[in-house]
């Protein structure tokens, strides 16, 4: 007996806690469960795990200390990058997914009842200074910018009143749902090689895939920018930009097994 990948608990967190704004995150979940075949599950899942990417929700995560450029961009020094990058792997291996047995499945879900992994986690916040935890939050909101304007929690932290956003709304769903069509478009139009292990083979195809996959999200992008510029006043885009911080352009790369869309 085994269990799916979208009924362990990662999963299950995937998709549960991103809240009212992020809709299209059930309609995924949908889409996923209703896979006619370990192959193509699989296929959806590889493809599921870009599109979170692009569609996260606000909150600054730990998970973004598994980076050493993040570290690095908050003054982190090695003794406790050991024990962030301990305690994000610990965190990862409780909220593994994959393919288990029903007894892997019960002493998975048993370890999770002894220690929950959001006790790393938060351990992990516990360990950074206020000046390190408000830059963790503005690399994290630059990383979701514009997006980020869908979550009615930032919006308001920006200034923006419930009827600005309630006008906001059906233009950023609109631009979502888009996305999220082209997205799937294209990824149904290359199922024949999608998700192969073979990357060396299918190099190219992966470029022009990826990016594709990139434009897509950029028209959206453009699409939320234009409508913020018009909506945002000059106090609110200001409340923005400091919000947001100092750029980081950083490339990121992660020697941990938690990543920020798990």
């Amino acid at each position: 007996m085994t269990m799916p990948l979208p009924t362990c608990p990662v999963w299950r967190k995937t998709f549960e806690s991103r809240g009212e704004p992020f809709r299209i995150h059930k309609e995924l979940k949908e889409w996923i469960t209703t896979s006619q075949s370990h192959k193509t599950l699989m296929k959806r899942l590889i493809f599921a795990a870009v599109l979170l990417f692009f569609t996260r929700p606000v909150n600054a995560d730990g998970s973004l200390l598994g980076s050493p450029q993040v570290r690095k961009e908050l003054g982190i020094a090695h003794p406790l990058a050991v024990r962030i990058v301990h305690n994000l792997n610990e965190a990862a291996r409780l909220n593994r997914g994959g393919v288990m047995s029903a007894e892997e499945y019960r002493q998975l879900q048993a370890e999770q009842k002894r220690t929950p992994p959001e006790v790393f986690e938060n351990q992990v916040m516990d360990w950074l200074s206020p000046t390190q935890k408000r830059r963790l939050e503005q690399i994290e909101l630059q990383r979701g910018s514009p997006f980020i304007f869908e979550d009615w929690r930032f919006a308001r932290r920006v200034g923006l009143s419930r009827q600005q956003h309630r006008r906001l709304q059906p233009i950023f769903d609109k631009a979502a749902r888009r996305s999220f069509k082209e997205q799937d478009r294209l990824f149904k139009s290359n199922l024949s090689w999608y998700g192969r292990v073979d990357r060396k083979r299918y190099a190219a195809k992966y470029v022009a895939y990826e990016r594709e996959f990139e434009r897509i999200g950029n028209r959206r992008k453009t699409t939320v920018e234009a409508a913020l510029a018009r909506s945002l006043t000059p106090t609110q885009k200001a409340k923005w930009q400091t919000l947001l911080g100092k750029p980081f352009r950083a490339h990121l790369t992660y020697d941990t097994k938690s990543y920020p869309m798990d």
